[in-house]
């Protein structure tokens, strides 16, 4: 990704640096991410870049604090999912990890936590400096439905704190805390 960065000093922000490490942890442990921004989804429907020599790090570092990225469960396993994880604690990044039990198998009495969403920051970094917050939704495949899940994102007073520090509110998610269905 760094070859698309035009001006250094976008190399070095911590939105890119936290972009960067994260996509490349997800392709060393097998994790498809796909961007689902709106805000730069729309940038890009509409057109409304400023040149076509706008780089992927101006697009994706616009100065927002929040980007939102998502992955395919059924591509992305429990396992996957965690060592992808680990590997960005390994690099000193705090992760908040929401899982829920699967709603599918209650009604069968079976209890099996499911990973809903991922939020990865870097506490240590000074906030003068702007830091950055990568939310990833972990989409379901429902096989009997034409349609893909996404459980709630519950924040709890802890998690709300921690991303307060890093200047991030609840409103900043743009979703709500019902799980939602997605047409396929």
């Amino acid at each position: 990704m760094n070859k698309f960065c035009l001006q250094n000093t976008e190399e070095q922000s911590p939105a890119w640096i936290l972009l960067k490490t994260v996509t490349n942890a997800a392709y060393q442990n097998g994790v498809p991410l796909f961007l689902t921004d709106s805000i730069i989804l729309s940038y890009v429907s509409n057109g409304t870049l400023p040149s076509k020599h706008y780089s992927y790090c101006k697009l994706l570092c616009s100065g927002r604090k929040l980007t939102h990225l998502a992955t395919l469960y059924q591509h992305a396993s429990h396992l996957h999912l965690t060592r992808f994880a680990q590997t960005l604690r390994d690099l000193g990044y705090t992760i908040l990890e929401f899982n829920e039990l699967d709603p599918t198998l209650i009604h069968h009495d079976f209890k099996v936590l499911i990973p809903l969403h991922l939020i990865i920051f870097n506490e240590n970094i000074d906030l003068k400096l702007r830091s950055h917050v990568v939310h990833i939704t972990i989409f379901h495949d429902r096989i009997s439905q034409n349609y893909f899940w996404q459980g709630p994102l519950l924040l709890n007073e802890n998690d709300l704190r921690l991303l307060h520090r890093q200047g991030i509110k609840r409103t900043d998610f743009k979703m709500s805390d019902q799980s939602a269905i997605y047409d396929k």
